[in-house]
């Protein structure tokens, strides 16, 4: 674009902005499909396979090859692990990162010393991409501390100097914005003002753990994925709740990983889990209204323990299978049936507000303007479904002087708004049945 960004996301409700090496990362692909959704949704998909992959790497180093494939075999088929895999947003990569801390961890402990240098990059990404990968961080600390890990001085200033190297664009960005985001975190840090008391974010978190817990394991048939995946307040209560089964089946699987500490592999993911469940209980005591989403929202932020309930439910369903000896085809028939019910999900799922539709309502209105400079606007009587319209205009290079986005996105145009003066005012309605297109004159209907 026009300028080198030297952040990437903004931290909702925080003040704080991440770094910017997601950001850069996702510019060679999305150089490569010009921008197209599609393409770069295909590039986080594949992001996903490579984590099936790494869950099954992870699962035989933890514990065996049998955990390991069955791992791999539920996060395949997982519903709720699937559609988060095809949605590109910059915590796309945290469960994958999380896999990969895991393993970093675990083999510094066996005396590879080497992957101490891969860690700190891992880290680095991980810290730039979303805030959930705090716990990340944290956990390294702690683990590390707890392992009392074999690794020389000199590795570890390296390593730490590589992480600290990978933050020189937030430096140059604070040195630049007056110390922007060191003034947001004070800021959010200090405040008195709690989200809410102790008791209620225990019971919120543990909640919300639960049900994620269940929703990894088990998803209905003919779920539509726009109610499952918006961060839209408005659909909070409609994300599909698991059957008490699923819940009882993900927290055993916990207790499981409780039970079996003196392994490494199920204390690091205990230890992970741990991390994930009190920095959420702080974050919920204090974060406001606007910082916390209601219902299963907000269950995006177990996402560095995502790997923690599937290798967790493996290693129960392994422990089972071995335990039942000549009687251990029951336990596969029911994994099996367990795998094509979930399969069957992901394959029957619809989306009400998907590309399709936008993409062609979009290619409508270029082509009803032709050429003309216009402003932009998008109304619902659903407030979720107004969004996903004005980055269209950018991939096909015909961008709105103005538009009902840029005070929320601007920032982020690869383009400086054009500065010509709009002859047109186009509205897009939005409903559940049907997208409608209103072309203006400036005070003149001119076309529908």
């Amino acid at each position: 674009g026009y300028h080198l960004p030297l952040i990437g996301g903004h931290v909702s409700g925080t003040g704080l902005y991440s770094g910017p090496l997601f950001v850069w990362i996702m510019a060679l692909p999305s150089a490569l499909v010009n921008g197209n959704p599609l393409g770069i949704a295909a590039f986080v998909s594949g992001l996903g396979v490579i984590t099936t992959a790494v869950i099954y790497w992870v699962g035989s180093e933890f514990f065996e090859k049998r955990t390991g494939l069955i791992a791999a075999a539920v996060a395949a088929t997982s519903f709720l692990l699937v559609i988060y895999d095809r949605k590109y947003w910059n915590a796309s990569p945290i469960p994958l990162l999380s896999l990969l801390t895991l393993l970093c961890l675990q083999k510094i402990s066996q005396g590879k010393r080497s992957f101490v240098y891969p860690l700190a990059v891992i880290l680095a990404v991980a810290f730039h991409a979303h805030m959930t990968s705090a716990v990340l961080l944290v956990f390294i600390a702690v683990g590390w501390w707890l392992l009392k890990l074999p690794v020389k001085k000199r590795e570890f200033m390296v390593g730490l100097a590589l992480f600290l190297l990978l933050q020189m664009p937030l430096l140059v960005f604070e040195m630049r914005h007056n110390f922007l985001n060191t003034r947001a975190a004070v800021s959010f840090l200090s405040t008195d003002e709690a989200g809410t008391s102790l008791a209620t974010a225990v019971k919120d978190v543990s909640l919300l753990a639960a049900n994620t817990a269940g929703r990894l394991l088990y998803a209905p048939l003919k779920l539509d994925i726009a109610k499952e995946l918006t961060l839209c307040s408005q659909y909070a209560g409609l994300r599909f709740t698991p059957p008490l089964w699923a819940v009882i089946l993900g927290l055993t699987a916990l207790v499981f990983v409780v039970r079996n500490r003196k392994s490494i592999g199920s204390r690091l993911l205990l230890l992970l889990l741990a991390i994930n469940m009190v920095g959420l209980i702080w974050y919920r005591m204090r974060a406001g209204p606007g910082n916390w989403y209601p219902g299963q929202l907000s269950e995006y932020f177990f996402f560095p323990s995502f790997p923690v309930f599937l290798l967790g439910f493996a290693s129960l369903t392994n422990r089972l299978i071995g335990r039942l000896g000549s009687r251990a085809g029951i336990a596969w028939l029911a994994l099996a049936i367990l795998l094509l019910v979930n399969a069957a999900a992901v394959v029957t799922a619809t989306h009400s507000d998907g590309f399709a539709g936008k993409n062609a309502t979009v290619k409508s209105v270029i082509k009803l303007l032709a050429g003309q400079p216009f402003t932009l606007a998008v109304t619902s009587s659903d407030p979720c479904r107004i969004y996903g319209y004005r980055y269209l205009f950018s991939v096909y290079r015909r961008e709105p002087v103005a538009s009902y986005l840029d005070g929320q996105f601007g920032w982020l145009y690869d383009r400086r708004l054009p500065e010509e003066k709009p002859t047109k005012r186009v509205t897009i309605v939005t409903n559940p049945e049907s997208i409608e297109i209103k072309v203006y004159d400036f005070g003149i209907n001119v076309r529908k």
